[in-house]
């Protein structure tokens, strides 16, 4: 059995995003001769652990022989019987289920029974749209992240090297040796530096959790739950130059983007916030009325803001009259008093009124309660639609919204935890920063 050791910087503000403390994390990758731990072996365990704070070490375990399996299995046990938590890349598919059958193979106790495991693999799963990614492979992210490999192999071809090797066949037996070291080498190092994704779900989920931190303080003098919500810096800015016709239309359809022609976006409501960690490249995301953005430390949503005629419906129509006329329903309190003739009984579809003004996304679906988290976060604020079937509800920003998201952190926090609760489509774009 041969065993290598280098040295890597970590940043460890990535793994601490994780909620996992760097000193109990041990980080592996296993080199195989097939996928079936049955008929196959194990020929390399590549595994990282902290030295100490942001410096740690890339241990290899190499098999020269056949025989040597017995010896990687136990000297890894033996190891990550000091740590805690296992971190890894889709192991939970095929590592730790092809080690856990070796040990049973070879009556030896698995040491991942005692373990807690992260896989960053799953961990950046729900957002390869976000990233723009078309693969989820470890390589296709080392890209995204800008690393460079110096190995040229892919684990299939070096099976056939490893085999040459253990079997005194091969040609450069030193040469291939480095092949095969430096490939699970870089595996390590590169799941090293792929802990930085881990930015992009630490913000979501920073979200998701301010937002119910905020729902336990409401109410309540909690003065330690509402420290942890992080500010909302609300501004209402000049829009970026070059700002496209189909943005400002809030990536609708052809008829809105019609609609919006002439009708230029100078203007955008733009709302940021910290990250709890830098995002390691910067990315871009739209939904129907904002885009979000996050490049370094911050998070920034921006909301075009032009003029445009929408509809509020009344769900209690029978209670209304529509007065075609004026194209609007009133109540019938009210409409009792117009002539029968320029009155109707209102229908769902057009007991509204038309309001022409500049509207926010609304944060929740019109379809689940009118909007009913605009309503706790905006005191009587109403939703509007550009029809009844219409699935993106909108809030009309009026002076008292403005006030109220630029000096009530409260409602910033939950106008942000709203809109950003919701799916984002990618935007096919790359943000320069």
């Amino acid at each position: 059995m041969i065993q290598t050791t280098h040295r890597a910087v970590v940043d460890e503000r990535y793994i601490t995003a994780m909620e996992l403390n760097p000193e109990t994390c041990i980080y592996f990758d296993i080199e195989t001769t097939g996928l079936k731990a049955e008929t196959s072996h194990l020929y390399l365990i590549g595994y990282a652990v902290q030295k100490k704070p942001g410096s740690w070490e890339i241990t290899q375990l190499f098999a020269e022989k056949t025989e040597d399996e017995r010896y990687l299995l136990k000297a890894f046990s033996d190891i990550c019987m000091r740590y805690r938590t296992v971190i890894h890349f889709n192991g939970d598919r095929f590592d730790i289920p092809y080690l856990e059958t070796k040990y049973q193979e070879y009556s030896m106790p698995s040491p991942f029974r005692q373990m807690n495991t992260a896989d960053i693999y799953r961990m950046v799963r729900p957002y390869k749209d976000l990233l723009g990614l078309e693969r989820l492979n470890q390589k296709t992210i080392e890209r995204f992240l800008g690393l460079r490999r110096q190995d040229r192999y892919d684990g299939g071809q070096l099976i056939w090297i490893y085999r040459a090797y253990r079997d005194g066949r091969s040609e450069d037996p030193r040469g291939d040796l480095e092949k095969l070291l430096l490939h699970n080498y870089e595996d390590v190092r590169g799941m090293l530096s792929l802990t930085m994704l881990t930015a992009y779900p630490a913000f979501f989920q920073m979200v998701k959790d301010s937002g119910k931190n905020r729902e336990k303080s409401d109410g309540t003098d909690d003065r330690e739950t509402q420290k942890d919500l992080p500010a909302v810096d609300v501004r209402r800015c000049s829009c970026p130059a070059g700002l496209s016709i189909e943005n400002a239309a809030d990536g609708a359809g052809k008829a809105d983007r019609e609609q919006a022609e002439g009708e230029m976006c100078t203007e955008e409501l733009r709302l940021s916030l910290r990250t709890p960690v830098p995002v390691p490249v910067p990315v871009s995301s739209e939904a129907a009325g904002f885009s979000v953005e996050l490049y370094g430390s911050k998070a920034e949503i921006h909301i075009p803001l032009r003029e445009r005629t929408l509809l509020h419906f009344f769900p209690d129509y029978k209670n209304y009259y529509y007065l075609p006329e004026e194209d609007r329903a009133v109540h019938k309190s009210v409409g009792q008093f117009v002539d029968s003739r320029f009155r109707e009984q209102a229908k769902a579809e057009n007991c509204y009124i038309r309001v022409r003004g500049v509207f926010l996304p609304c944060p929740s679906s019109p379809a689940a309660g009118q909007g009913e988290e605009t309503r706790r976060t905006f005191a009587d604020a109403l939703v509007f639609l550009k029809s009844r079937k219409d699935k993106s509800g909108w809030i009309q920003l009026t002076e008292g919204v403005m006030e109220s998201l630029q000096t009530d952190s409260e409602a910033a926090l939950s106008y942000v935890c709203g809109l950003l609760s919701g799916d984002c489509k990618r935007q096919n774009k790359k943000t320069d920063r």
